[in-house]
This record gives C-alpha cells, sequence and structure tokens, in this order.
C-alpha cells in the first residue's frame, strides 16, 4: 500500500520537480539520496527519515522559489 502511495505521489511531484532540477541544476542542493542510502545500510530507521524528510523539504524549496521567480 505504501509503495502505491509513493509511486502516486511521484508521478504526481516528479515533473515539476525535474523541469526545477533542469533550471537550476543539480550543483545548487546536496544529494541527499547519499544520505538516504547510507543510513539504509547502516540499518539506522532515524537517519533515514531525516534524510527524506530533508530531500522533500528541498524540493519543496525549489519549486516555491521557481513560483516566486516566475513571470
Amino acid at each position: 500500500m505504501l509503495l502505491d502511495l509513493a509511486r502516486s505521489l511521484w508521478l504526481r511531484a516528479g515533473p515539476s520537480l525535474r523541469a526545477v532540477i533542469d533550471r537550476y541544476g543539480r550543483e545548487v542542493a546536496p544529494d541527499l539520496h547519499r544520505e538516504a542510502l547510507a543510513a539504509m545500510r547502516a540499518g539506522d530507521a532515524g537517519a533515514l527519515a531525516a534524510a527524506i524528510e530533508r530531500d522533500i523539504q528541498q524540493g519543496i524549496d525549489h519549486v516555491r522559489q521557481a513560483l516566486a521567480e516566475a513571470p
């Protein structure tokens, strides 16, 4: 059930995030996916949750910035 929810949310948000990433480039933001993967490998659920939360917030911040700069 959670996997289906995640896929559905990604299908909705992914295109917007891709447009923002293409506009600003990947170098403006740290790669939080690496942090999440490291936390998974270490079995650290708290660190994984924090990395995912930071990653989501980073995406939200970039979309807000793009909307604020839109003509």
